[in-house]
């Protein structure tokens, strides 16, 4: 009985059969037998096939012994997926790599943000988010946080103002810890007396949204001055910083000098 066939009586091969889509493969080869088949094969072309999906057969180099003497049945195909460490999708099981492995992409991962990827995976810290004001330096409500201009710029004017201090319409700033508006600048101007002969001076123009008609400094209480459109404060006894929200930038400040006779200079 014919249990398995390796050739056919089809006449000389020459120098060999062919296998797998190998020509001459019995000859100078290793062949060994696929571990899904489990039995002989009395048909020469199903066992040889016509490529290396289709045959039986798997073909080495000569001289190739590492299946010598046994074979490996069933088959043990491994389990394919992504065997990186680094991954994001590493798969401990995985004993075959598949080329799925994911790396990580670092960058803004919120999709609200001016620098918003896509592409990221995993979110750096990096996001930039709008901030609206005005952005030109020349301005003099420039906010150098601001990232988007809001069309708010407000730029300088010329400010050369000659007050007597020792007037009687300025009696109320002799007092320290006093402070008056007087014409000028944007909106008006804010002189505040501090101690001695020292002065701070700013224009009464708020810092938040100062394009509105209505943002312009209106009162002042003990050296914080309160805008009277929102609910910014401001401390002019010391340099205009912003107090509470929602402004964040100062006042406007306007240099000053003062003669021996008690005049102040207002300028910028």
């Amino acid at each position: 009985q014919v249990i398995d066939w390796l050739g056919d009586w089809n006449g000389d091969p020459g120098s060999g059969w062919e296998v797998a889509g190998v020509s001459n493969a019995t000859k100078d080869h290793t062949l060994v037998r696929k571990c899904d088949v489990i039995s002989g094969d009395t048909s020469w072309t199903n066992s040889a096939g016509t490529d290396s999906l289709n045959s039986q057969w798997t073909v080495y180099p000569q001289n190739t012994w590492t299946y010598l003497g046994y074979h490996i049945t069933p088959c043990s195909f491994g389990v394919y997926g992504c065997t990186d460490s680094t991954a994001l999708n590493y798969d401990s099981l995985a004993t075959v790599d598949d080329g799925s492995c994911l790396y990580p992409i670092f960058g803004c991962t919120d999709s609200t943000a001016l620098n918003y990827d896509p592409l990221a995976t995993i979110d750096d810290g990096t996001c930039v988010y709008c901030i609206y004001g005005c952005t030109d330096p020349l301005a003099i409500n420039f906010n150098p946080l601001a990232n988007t201009d809001d069309s708010s710029c407000i730029y300088p004017f010329y400010v050369n103002v000659y007050i007597g201090l020792n007037l009687p319409e300025y009696s109320d700033l002799q007092i320290s810890g006093s402070s008056i508006f007087i014409e000028g600048g944007v909106e008006g101007i804010i002189i505040y007396h501090g101690i001695g002969n020292d002065y701070k001076v700013y224009d009464r123009n708020c810092s938040y949204e100062p394009s509105l008609s209505c943002s312009v400094i209106d009162s002042v209480n003990s050296g914080i001055a309160f805008c009277g459109c929102c609910t910014s404060a401001f401390l002019i006894s010391n340099t205009g910083e912003a107090l509470n929200a929602p402004a964040l930038l100062s006042l406007k400040t306007y240099n000053w000098s003062l003669n021996e006779s008690n005049v102040m200079h207002i300028h910028n």
